[in-house]
């Protein structure tokens, strides 16, 4: 008896979606559901959680994130597990992470960046909302949103960028109790658009988004997202 194919990251884009050959759209014709990530896949918010993670971390521990500590520990992950990957790496492992602590001081900042100075921090990625238009006008596409950012923030994100009306199904940091680089928010989208993971395509920027969608054994194209933190 055969193995069946271990799904593979079988594209990457390194600008955006501008200028995506004819092969990807032949390849996305043949699936029955799209999956997006948010950030840094639809919409570059990098600066923005960049410069929370700093404030908060600074006020925190007294710690600085280097763009290499950036990549490698938060981008794509939510605080819960990115955090304390991140203070064993700057070996204090003796810190507890309070994550209560952590959410007071985040909250205000994320919601003010979010609120109120989205225009500065945040831009769609280089045709984004054109390829999810043309992806919709195929007609026998679901598409879904499963992103670690929460629900009130992933919201205003969407309809500030007028892309809220594109998705079908759209899962956040609550819907799951894992985060990337866990299957489980894959996972859970599969089981809401009621599709196996072979007729699925997922679309990641980090690292550890795709790997999360590998593990729920969908394939990957991915965005490469060089912004970071400048």
């Amino acid at each position: 008896m055969s193995r069946s194919k271990s799904p593979q990251v079988i594209a990457v884009f390194s600008h955006g979606y501008l200028g995506i050959p004819l092969q990807a759209f032949e390849l996305i014709a043949i699936k029955r559901g799209v999956i997006f990530d948010l950030d840094g896949t639809l919409v570059d918010m990098e600066q923005a959680n960049y410069q929370m993670y700093l404030e908060v971390l600074k006020k925190m521990y007294s710690l600085e994130i280097t763009e290499r500590e950036w990549v490698k520990f938060f981008a794509g992950r939510r605080p819960q597990e990115s955090v304390p990957d991140f203070l064993k790496h700057r070996e204090k492992r003796q810190i507890k992470f309070d994550f209560e602590k952590f959410k007071r001081l985040a909250g205000p900042i994320k919601e003010g960046l979010i609120f109120n100075r989205l225009n500065e921090v945040a831009f769609l990625v280089p045709g984004a909302e054109q390829f999810l238009e043309r992806v919709k006008k195929l007609g026998n596409i679901k598409l879904a949103l499963a992103t670690s950012t929460i629900e009130r923030f992933t919201r205003q994100i969407l309809k500030y960028f007028g892309i809220d009306d594109y998705f079908d199904v759209i899962l956040t940091g609550e819907s799951v109790s894992k985060g990337k680089p866990d299957p489980e928010i894959y996972l859970k989208t599969l089981q809401v658009l009621k599709l196996p993971a072979q007729v699925c395509l997922v679309f990641e920027d980090s690292q550890s988004g795709v790997e999360a969608a590998l593990k729920a054994g969908i394939e990957v194209i991915r965005i490469q997202n060089n912004s970071c933190c400048s």
